[in-house]
């Protein structure tokens, strides 16, 4: 299952590339989306590239069949790739796993520079879930999780930023 979701920014693409890389905004926002035992580190930084891991614990609305598989309050680790492109975008591939989840997540991000200013984001998600029975229920419960979380998550980049 994949979601796609795009979002404008008034801020430069720059700007929104700097706000997931950045120790202090990613703490605030990731707290102000009720996450807590938030650790960001970047691993390397070279040249156009930064890698960095962020392990945080989610809270989650979760339907009575899926408390087997999710827990309420969730540990997320998140190992991210950014690249800063030629042409001023920049992207991102994640590998997302929560603690318990019988899925994959892979996330890529893609921020362009808009024509006459801000930037477009790009945002993808994959989720498959295999487990028999209950597996299409998981995803979908991720897919509509992913969407909420982004949205809140653009809301707050767009108010901070």
């Amino acid at each position: 299952m994949q979601v796609k979701i795009t979002h404008h920014f008034i801020q430069d693409a720059k700007t929104i590339f700097e706000c997931y890389i950045d120790k202090d905004f990613t703490n605030k926002r990731l707290t102000a989306l009720g996450s807590q035992n938030i650790n960001f580190e970047i691993t390397s930084r070279t040249g156009d590239e930064v890698t960095l891991n962020i392990e945080h614990e989610v809270p989650a609305d979760v339907p009575g069949p899926m408390q087997k598989f999710i827990s309420p309050m969730s540990r997320v680790i998140q190992a991210e790739i950014w690249k800063m492109n030629a042409d001023g975008s920049y992207e991102s591939y994640a590998d997302v796993d929560v603690s318990g989840l019988p899925a994959n997540i892979v996330g890529e991000f893609l921020i362009s520079p808009k024509a006459g200013g801000g930037s477009t984001l790009v945002a993808t998600t994959s989720i498959e879930c295999n487990v028999p029975l209950v597996g299409r229920m998981i995803a979908n419960f991720v897919a509509d999780a992913t969407k909420k979380t982004l949205a809140e998550e653009f809301a707050f980049i767009d108010a901070n930023a």
